[in-house]
């Protein structure tokens, strides 16, 4: 469900600004939110700053190789500084080692000269002067000019390297001389690039060294985090005279809790009830913990209702695990995947966010086994018999995807079903009832066509009819054009939706045969070459399946995410347009959100 909110204004004395502030956070149940006027203060932006400057330097060290890891050993602000510094210099020399190639792969063509013999030859008047230009140009320069004209090189692209050799002084731009961005030779040059090289060498070695203390950094990183919060806390409050007001959103069910703090701490406040109307609300879920497996994949997603919106996560989550058993289909990968996830529940036993992910890719596993099983379908090869109906029987495949349509019919009927909870206004009952009326003819429609079931025509014509004539009274707008125009077009587009459900049978399909040419060719490959003809079925047997596994992982993510956060959420009028409840609290405090 989706925790109901308390819009809350809060008023303290300026003095008070720390306690106030330091009592809300071991609080930890207000969502704060910025009042009118607010300016980020210098210790805001400074923190910001640094916060930055942690997320690279941890980005650095974590791709470092550690000489010795030390988790409780170092300070971490001491050690962030010293390897902001070395990341500082690193990135300085690669620049100017960037700077330095361009120069000698400039010079490369002249050969190893010093500047100062062509300055000293000017002084004893014979004028040197390194020039580029195109082919054509260099051609027609050195046939009109009496002095020395000598080709260096030719270059891909049709320039011309060459020098003038003359002893009168050329006017400036007379010729199309090198403009070099330094007088250092090609040794020097060299040479310089050489030193930077090795003091790259030993900064990383240094960094490689700090990595060690990563773990120290880290919990700098926390400390920052948490002094960046209240930075923006004490920014968020709004100055009348010598009184502060705070405002921001709480929970319901943590209104008395807060209302028993602020009667001990002499605040003033005023809650009303959250208007997503008139504000943007966040959102806080509130799951069973059967459900809650799901949370992974909707972060990962970055998604979740608006406030304003209903919580479909237990729809979300039954419906994806069937579509994850329907794509995958095969009890082979998903054995695979169990022995997977218990190494994974093993991994993350300490870590809540790990070990949640690790549940949710379990019972995923279990749903693909189940499939596999149902369907006879293990590693692309047929396996023991449970289900002759999905499996043997010459209409099998008709009867995967009269189970297909039969999930979006239920799927799409649901999500209308929802809307009618949601709104018990006549129209909007009317509408939702006509849409689930239409639905059902286009399940008809679909089963006669598609599937060659036969038709009903009396069934089919009594749901489009009442559907029809509910979507006209319901959901169309007669005021507005918009809405008139658009109907013909939203008739169209459920019928669509629907077929979109063939994709989990043939998706599945696809990746049965795939594992099934896999098979074979590992079975040719085994006759046809003596001796190592196994290792090499070993290992087309190995790239195949595990080629196959990638893909149906992929398609996953595109299909069965897609029936749930496009056709479904279309449905249901569901946009994703929550932000998250996030309370001002201590990092390694109580976890109010959800």
């Amino acid at each position: 469900m989706i925790e109901p909110m308390k819009h809350v204004t809060v008023l303290i004395l300026e003095e008070e600004r720390e306690a106030a502030l330091e009592k809300l956070r071991e609080l930890g149940a207000m969502h704060l939110v910025s009042g009118d006027g607010a300016v980020r203060s210098q210790a805001s932006e400074e923190l910001t700053r640094r916060k930055l400057e942690l997320e690279k330097v941890i980005s650095a060290l974590e791709k470092c190789a550690v000489v010795k890891f030390q988790p409780d050993a170092g300070d971490g602000r001491n050690v962030f500084d010293s390897a902001l510094a070395l990341i500082g210099e690193h990135e300085q020399i690669k620049h100017a080692n960037e700077g330095l190639n361009r120069e000698i792969s400039m010079l490369t063509v002249w050969g190893n000269f010093d500047f100062s013999s062509i300055e000293k030859l000017a002084s004893q008047g014979i004028y040197v002067t390194l020039c580029r230009d195109v082919a054509s140009n260099y051609r027609k320069l050195a046939a009109s000019r009496s002095d020395t004209v000598e080709e260096i090189g030719l270059e891909p692209g049709g320039f011309c390297d060459f020098v003038v050799i003359s002893t009168t002084k050329p006017a400036p731009g007379e010729l199309p001389e090198v403009a070099f961005k330094s007088d250092r030779s090609l040794a020097v040059l060299r040479r310089s690039l050489a030193e930077n090289t090795a003091r790259l060498e030993e900064l990383q070695g240094l960094l490689d060294e700090l990595a060690g203390h990563l773990e120290a950094v880290r919990s700098y990183q926390a400390e920052v985090g948490e002094m960046l919060d209240f930075a923006n806390a004490s920014d968020a409050l709004s100055a009348h005279g010598p009184v502060l007001s705070l405002e921001g959103f709480i929970p319901a069910s943590r209104m008395s809790e807060f209302g028993a703090t602020a009667k001990r701490s002499a605040w003033g406040y005023l809650a009303v009830k959250a208007d997503p109307a008139k504000e943007v609300v966040p959102t806080l879920l509130r799951m069973p913990r059967w459900v809650g497996i799901i949370r992974p994949l909707l972060d990962f997603l970055s998604i979740r209702p608006g406030y304003d919106e209903f919580d479909v996560s237990w729809a979300f989550l039954g419906f994806f695990t069937i579509f994850f058993g329907m794509l995958v289909g095969d009890a082979g990968y998903g054995t695979l995947f169990l022995i997977g996830s218990v190494w994974m529940m093993r991994k993350y036993a300490n870590k809540p966010k790990g070990l949640l992910a690790a549940k949710l890719f379990f019972y995923l596993s279990l749903s693909a086994v189940a499939w596999g099983v149902l369907t006879s379908n293990y590693f692309g090869m047929s396996g023991p018999v449970i289900c002759p109906a999905l499996s043997t029987a010459a209409d099998k495949d008709r009867n995967v995807q009269l189970i297909c349509f039969s999930l979006g019919m239920a799927q799409l009927t649901l999500a209308h079903l929802w809307r009618m909870v949601a709104d018990s206004r006549w129209r909007n009952l009317a509408a939702q009832t006509g849409w689930i009326f239409f639905l059902a003819g286009n399940s008809q429609v679909i089963a006669s066509l598609l599937l060659n079931m036969g038709s009903c025509p009396v069934a089919m014509g009594i749901c489009y009819g009442v559907g029809f004539v509910l979507l006209l009274a319901g959901e169309v707008e007669w005021g507005d054009a918009g809405s008139m125009l658009g109907f013909p077009f939203s008739l169209v587009s459920s019928f669509v939706d629907m077929l979109s459900y063939i994709r989990l049978f043939a998706v599945g399909m696809a990746g049965y045969y795939l594992a099934s040419c896999f098979n074979a060719m590992a079975g040719q490959v085994a006759h046809s070459i003596p001796v190592l003809g196994l290792v090499f079925a070993g290992l087309v047997l190995l790239l195949g399946h595990s080629l196959n596994i990638a893909l149906a992982m992929m398609s996953v993510l595109v299909h069965g995410v897609r029936l749930n956060t496009l056709e479904f959420s279309s449905h249901a009028n569901l946009r994703w347009a929550g932000i998250p409840f996030k309370p001002f609290q201590r990092n390694n405090g109580k976890q109010t959100q959800e």
